[in-house]
């Protein structure tokens, strides 16, 4: 059931609507291994990194990717793509990757097989961490000598979706989350959820940021597949800063008077229209005026999951300039899914 509501944002994760509306019926190429020579090596030794950092990961087909660096918020995101995985009915596959600098391991002044098989105690414990809480889940697990960004950009060509943590170490072992959660954010091939806070309770919703693109579905189908396998609804919100008449303040419900009647029309239509392909999820639309970031920072609040589309692509055309969805990652207080191109449901 698809409900249409012009509301504002108050405190409170749940909306206070103030009128409702029932609108009518009606890859990027990979890139090829730098095959440039390089010096002689001895037997045994690490090679290069130009040579190993373009090698795809060996995540399989499909499978949910997390990425692993020991830090509490990569424990989380273990968690967190561990129960993606059983309610996908798929694999989990944790990747560990460090950078080398001058022979060293970036930052952390380690030989590269002291960084190996510290990464390798990592997974490990990972592995058998996701194994306990979720018996007969199949978790492989890798190390890796690349760049921990270009490695998870990579993992996420083949992948359901890639699981990080919102910042891990830092300058230590390989710097694996942090900064590498925005790039891979902005660069990654397949949706990427971004873990800042241990999952909150059963139950609430997830959230979806849209706008008043026409390709309005990458974002949308995710929320909607996401809620039906989590048995909750969907928040849509459309949050715009333009002025209105009347004198309606930010983060105040907008009189529906105030908002045409095409405008509401067209945004309910793309949400009822991606909302009929799921039946069993409740839907609401939310229609605020605030400037975007605020508004979905404060729906987040109440929030299982905020769905958000990364740049240039629907359903955040508008929303998503600038830096809002990095603004998001940093700053939600659930989790933060980043989705780019038609989602892999």
């Amino acid at each position: 059931m698809t409900k249409v509501t012009a509301t504002g944002v108050g405190n409170d994760d749940r909306s206070h609507p103030s009128a409702v509306h029932r609108p009518p019926s009606g890859r990027r190429s990979r890139r090829r291994p730098d095959r440039t020579s390089s010096p002689a090596r001895a037997p045994g030794a690490e090679p290069p990194q130009k040579e190993t950092a373009m090698t795809a990961p060996t995540a399989p087909f499909g499978g949910v990717v997390v990425g692993v660096d020991g830090s509490s918020r990569a424990g989380l995101a273990v968690d967190w793509g561990a129960a993606e995985a059983v309610r996908r009915g798929t694999s989990l596959h944790l990747v560990h990757a460090f950078e080398m600098v001058d022979s060293l391991v970036a930052n952390d002044l380690m030989s590269p097989a002291e960084a190996r098989a510290t990464g390798q105690q990592i997974c490990a414990a990972a592995e058998r961490h996701a194994r306990g809480t979720h018996p007969g889940l199949a978790v492989t697990s890798e190390v890796r000598l690349a760049r921990p960004a270009a490695t998870l950009v990579e993992a996420s060509r083949h992948a359901a979706l890639v699981v990080v943590g919102a910042r891990g170490r830092g300058a230590v072992r390989g710097q694996l989350l942090g900064s590498t959660s925005r790039h891979l954010a902005a660069r990654a091939h397949g949706p990427v959820v971004v873990i800042r806070h241990p999952t909150g309770g059963a139950g609430r919703p997830v959230v979806v940021g849209v706008d008043r693109a026409p390709r309005s579905t990458a974002a949308l189908t995710f929320a909607l597949d996401d809620a039906t396998r989590r048995g909750v609804a969907v928040r849509a919100v459309h949050s715009t800063r333009r002025e209105l008449p009347g004198g309606a303040r930010p983060g105040r419900p907008w009189p529906l008077g105030l908002v045409t009647e095409h405008e509401v029309n067209h945004l309910a239509r793309a949400v009822m229209e991606l909302a009929a392909q799921f039946p069993a999820v409740d839907v609401d639309f939310h229609a605020v005026h605030d400037r975007p970031v605020d508004a979905l920072l404060r729906y987040s609040a109440g929030a299982g999951l905020l769905v958000v589309g990364s740049r240039g692509l629907a359903p955040l055309a508008s929303v998503l300039r600038g830096s809002v969805s990095q603004g998001l990652i940093g700053r939600a207080h659930c989790a933060v899914a980043v989705v780019r191109g038609p989602p892999r449901v």
